[in-house]
């Protein structure tokens, strides 16, 4: 009993490639897959012929499995990011989209820190927070560089409020990341009227 996601997980690939090798092996009669409201149930066809004489998975066969389906894997995919019921998922990360999962963490945290030095350090990213980060590195292109950031906390810089002139609310790296917030701060909406 799994499922995509959970097996992602446990696996440390993308749910894309999860779905490309399940359909692979499905098709050709090497699993079963019975879907329920909440898991899947995954047999494993004739289990006993991918075993060796000491119960190790057959190391060539699998190997040879997992060439054919790189070789056949999609190279024109494309990352997406769903928006459902107000709350942000983001979906596989996607072969063919440079830069996608190459989200620079700490050179980004650093920039920060050296742009934003009044405002709250960060002392842990965690892993909702490297994935609000990274969500934003993936909005497309003009936001995958460094550069960008560094343009983006000094923007930050100019404006009252966020740094914690006005209201005695100081925004931090989270705050700043969050989709919501991003967008009204790339808007100016914390910058008053110009």
């Amino acid at each position: 009993m799994t499922g995509r996601k959970k097996l992602s997980a446990e696996l440390g690939i993308t749910q894309q490639t999860i779905r490309t090798c399940l359909n692979h092996l499905k098709s050709t009669n090497e699993i079963t897959v019975e879907p329920t409201n909440k898991f899947s149930i995954i047999t494993v066809c004739n289990y006993n012929s991918y075993q060796s004489e000491n119960g190790r998975v057959n190391q060539q066969k699998l190997e040879a499995t997992n060439q054919q389906l790189t070789n056949n894997q999609p190279t024109t995919n494309q990352q997406l990011t769903t928006i459902e019921e107000g709350k942000e998922r983001e979906e596989d990360i996607l072969p063919g989209n440079p830069g996608s999962d190459l989200c620079p963490h700490q050179k980004i945290i650093d920039v920060y820190h050296k742009s934003l030095p009044e405002l709250p350090p960060v002392k842990i990213w965690s892993d909702e927070r490297k994935k609000q980060l990274r969500a934003r590195w993936r909005m497309g292109a003009k936001y995958q560089t460094v550069e960008y950031w560094q343009s983006y906390f000094g923007y930050v810089r100019e404006s009252p409020f966020l740094m914690g002139e006005k209201n005695g609310f100081t925004a931090d790296l989270e705050w700043l990341v969050k989709k919501s917030n991003f967008i009204k701060v790339i808007e100016g909406k914390y910058h008053g009227k110009k």
